[in-house]
Order: C-alpha cells, then sequence, then structure tokens
C-alpha cells in the first residue's frame, strides 16, 4: 500500500520533524505507518534542502520550492484584502488559486511515482482546495482530508461541497470541529471521523531531578506554549499575569513560541465567534499589516516593574521545549480560537496543571475538572483569578 501525506504549502518536513504542529503530527504517522506501506511526505522545500531524500525509518520526502508560487500570490493577496474591505466574503485562502502550483506538481508527481494498481491512500492537511487536483490525477485513490481548523465551515459551502463529494474521509481533530463540519455538510456527515492529536510521552516525561536547565530561579512560573499572535489570547494572560504578580511578587511568565500574526484573513476575517471577530483591533490595517506589530503591542503593555518577570523566548525546537514544561507551575492556554490545543496534551503528559479557556476542541482535553481547569474567554479577571486560587492550592 502507498500512503502520501501532503502537507500545507508553507510546511517544511526534514526528519525528524520537531517544529510545527501539523508537521510534527505528519512525521509521527508517517513514522508508525513506514513499515507496514510506502510513505511518501510531500513538503515545502526549505534552504539547502534536498528536492528527494529518504530517512531512517524508509519515509521519502519529495519537496518543492513555492518562492515562486508566493511571488505570484502577492498581488491577488492585495486585491483579496481590497476586495474584503468592500465586503466581499469570499476569501483568496479558500479558492483554487491559492497555492494551486504546488498542489498540481504534487498531484503530478503523486500520479507520476505511485505503482500502478498499488492500493494508496492520499493524506490531505488543510488544503480543501488540493482535492480535486489530486483526484483529477489519481481517480481511484481513497483521499483523506485532515482538518486542523475551522476552514471548511467557514469557507463558501458550496465550493467546499463540491470538494467533499471527492473525499473518501474527513478527519477532524476533536469532536467540536468533526460535528461543526457534520452539521454544515450533512449530506457528507457519514464521512467524518474525529482523530486527535496524539503526544509523545517519553519526550515530556516529569523531571526525575532539578537539574533542568531551564528551572532555575524561585517563585511560581507561568508558561505559555503557541503562536504569539491575537487569536492565541496572550494579551489577555499578560493582563491576567499583572493580577497574578501581585499577589506573587516572585512569580514569572515564560512565553515560548514564534512571534508572527496569523494572517487577518486565515482566522479573524471568517470568523463565527464574535470574540475572534473583535481581534480586528490588533490589526493595524486590512490592506497591509506589518508584521510584529502585536508584539510590539504586548511588550509596550508590560508595566515596567514586570519587564524582568515577563519573558519572550521565541520559537524553540520541540526537543527544547520539554524543559519550559518540567520548570512551569502551570501551563496557560488562554486562546480564542483553538480546534484542539497541543500544548494542553503536552503539558498533561508531563503532569504539568493546565488552564486553558472554554474554547474549541480545549473543553474535551481538560474534560471533568479533574486534568485542569476552564475559564472563559478573553476574561482576564477570571483567568486572574483561577490561576491564584490553583498556586494558592500547591
Amino acid at each position: 500500500m502507498n500512503v502520501a501525506f501532503i502537507c500545507q504549502p508553507w510546511d517544511e518536513a526534514v526528519a525528524p520533524v520537531r517544529a510545527g504542529s501539523i508537521p510534527i503530527v505528519t512525521y509521527q504517522l508517517a513514522r508508525r505507518l513506514a513499515p507496514a506501506a510506502a510513505v511518501t511526505v510531500f513538503a515545502k522545500r526549505g534552504l539547502e534542502q534536498p528536492a528527494v531524500d529518504r530517512d531512517e525509518h524508509g519515509i521519502c520526502y519529495r519537496r518543492f520550492c513555492v518562492a515562486r508560487a508566493e511571488q505570484a500570490l502577492k498581488p491577488l493577496r492585495l486585491a483579496d484584502r481590497m476586495l474584503a474591505h468592500v465586503g466581499h466574503a469570499e476569501p483568496l485562502f479558500g479558492t483554487g488559486l491559492f497555492y494551486r502550483d504546488f498542489g498540481q506538481r504534487v498531484a503530478r508527481q503523486l500520479a507520476e511515482t505511485t505503482s500502478p494498481g498499488t492500493p494508496t491512500v492520499v493524506h490531505i492537511h488543510n488544503f480543501s482546495q488540493f482535492v480535486p487536483l489530486v483526484r483529477a490525477a489519481m481517480p481511484r485513490a481513497k483521499i483523506v482530508l485532515h482538518m486542523h481548523c475551522e476552514w471548511l465551515t467557514q469557507l463558501k459551502p458550496r465550493t467546499v461541497a463540491r470538494r467533499l463529494a471527492e473525499t473518501d474521509l474527513v478527519l477532524g481533530v476533536s469532536d467540536y470541529l468533526t460535528d461543526k463540519i457534520r452539521a454544515r455538510f450533512p449530506a457528507h456527515a457519514h464521512k467524518c471521523r474525529t482523530l486527535v492529536n496524539g503526544v509523545d510521552l517519553p519526550a515530556f516525561r516529569p523531571a526525575q531531578d532539578a537539574a533542568d536547565p531551564v528551572a532555575a530561579g524561585d517563585g511560581p512560573r507561568l508558561l505559555f506554549v503557541g503562536r504569539v499572535s491575537p487569536e492565541k489570547g496572550v494579551h489577555t494572560l499578560l493582563a491576567a499575569f499583572g493580577q497574578v504578580a501581585a499577589r506573587y511578587p516572585t512569580a514569572r511568565l515564560d512565553i515560548v513560541g514564534p512571534l508572527g500574526e496569523t494572517p487577518y484573513e486565515y482566522i479573524v476575517r471568517v470568523a463565527d465567534d464574535p470574540h475572534v471577530a473583535e481581534l480586528a483591533a490588533f490589526y493595524d490595517g486590512r490592506l497591509r499589516h506589518r508584521a510584529g506589530s502585536y508584539q510590539r503591542r504586548l511588550e509596550a503593555a508590560i508595566r515596567p516593574e514586570l519587564a524582568d518577570r515577563v519573558h519572550f523566548h521565541g520559537a524553540v525546537g520541540h526537543g527544547d521545549v520539554a524543559h519550559f514544561y518540567r520548570a512551569a507551575t502551570l501551563l496557560v492556554n488562554p486562546s480564542l480560537s483553538e480546534a484542539f490545543g497541543m500544548s494542553v496534551i503536552e503539558a498533561m503528559a508531563g503532569g504539568l496543571p493546565v488552564v486553558t479557556t472554554r474554547v474549541g476542541g480545549m473543553t474535551e482535553v481538560v474534560a471533568g475538572g479533574n486534568v485542569g481547569r476552564l475559564v472563559p474567554p478573553n476574561d482576564a479577571d477570571a483567568l486572574a483569578a483561577t490561576l491564584v486560587e490553583l498556586l494558592a492550592d500547591r
């Protein structure tokens, strides 16, 4: 059997994959399938990466340069933002034009390199517009569309329905996501299943001693792990931390994750949640947005007396982030939009208590209150009160 994974066009894949939630999930799935199938991963080609190689597990990686495609998308993105400004509903990223060249090259190479007559499963992450391209190139393949976000229920239903008609299985990373897809597309509800994300338990095991390199320092340590972007609610966490710090003068906040806003059109423009729609205030322009403006706002909001107690660590390798979990007192995920919540299960794998917002798939991960606490989204006071309560009980 052949199994092909098609990554998002901006995701790289170099084994062993240790960055990006979707690339990590892809790698871990591929690694476990490799003994029983011929596995190929199609991904973006980064600098100095080979076009084709194979790792120790026998997984084949086929990579494509997307620089030309991204250059061609620039005027289309500007036009898209101008149309959005006057109320045009269909975002560019949901159309067949978005990274079409990448999808076509993957589909063509998939057809050329697959043995005729061999059962083939093609596993596509998030990009439903790649489904028709793969179906045209591989009429007999079984196509799996694996959703890690809410795009299927936020784009034009008629467009999505046509793509789902050519899909054999639709996976959501939480029941929250899967149920929304079933409700929006009842004719395809029978194809929908939930496949929650897993975690590498040994990698996040609790520390056996106090010698962890990040663990130096006294007082409680709050930890956020994720992209520093408005929908992740870091601004709410900073506001809550001000209250926590008043009660705990030695408390620290570690913010671990890449700096950079998720594009406005990917989340805020298509949001059906009012809390997420309100995040438009953090984007300094729908036509042109200056990267890093959210980061600058966050830094400006930190009171001078707290400046040495809030630390932005930036992107950290997946193997290194475990050190931060081991050194932390609590993991906080204040997201306003979260289909699953990888940081939550990573923290749980190490026995770290978690506090999350009552949002999306996180309500399933933190079910029953035995492994964590849920608070309302966008509510700094409620978040602070819960953090203070848990710190008092440690």
